[in-house]
């Protein structure tokens, strides 16, 4: 973590009591800086949070490292998240690794698609576009990616060898 200190001079022990009351708040592997703007009768406290990859920022809800993300081994699958592994995919490899994703959780296909609609709905009123723009993105590419689920082979869940005793 960079801690910077500006129009002022603060000791070590001062520093370190403002950087604890910012990592009171938030994990210390969150924040990323912390500047201290030194007044005549206060410190002003400013800091920078890390910014994750694909953080979806109307939920807050990080979804970590997709790459190596795998809906067959994910015990717990909030729609959620799902959607949004499934705007990476699409964003990062194309239709056909979303496709992949999608056939891993069909259970949850029309209420991942109606999240998407309800989204890019309120993003829409909202006026955030980007946000708009990678929602509206999977919903026009829904039939192509279901169509490509439908051609691929279904996934197989891991066979359980037999031992003779």
């Amino acid at each position: 973590m960079l801690v910077v200190v500006q129009n002022g001079t603060l000791s070590p022990e001062e520093q370190a009591y403002y950087v604890r009351r910012v990592t009171e708040k938030f994990p210390r592997g969150v924040v990323e800086k912390v500047v201290l703007d030194v007044g005549e009768e206060y410190v002003d406290i400013r800091y920078t949070l890390h910014c994750f990859r694909d953080l979806r920022k109307m939920g807050g809800y990080c979804i970590g490292d997709p790459a190596d993300w795998n809906p067959a081994k994910d015990t717990r699958l909030p729609v959620w998240e799902g959607l949004h592994q499934l705007i990476r995919a699409l964003n990062h490899q194309g239709e056909s690794e979303a496709a992949k994703l999608l056939a891993h959780m069909l259970h949850k296909t029309e209420t991942i698609r109606s999240l998407a609609y309800r989204l890019y709905t309120l993003c829409e009123r909202k006026g955030w576009a980007e946000d708009a723009r990678a929602y509206n993105e999977l919903i026009t590419s829904w039939p192509a990616i279901e169509q490509t689920m439908n051609t691929q082979p279904a996934p197989t869940a891991p066979e359980q060898i037999r031992f003779d005793i």
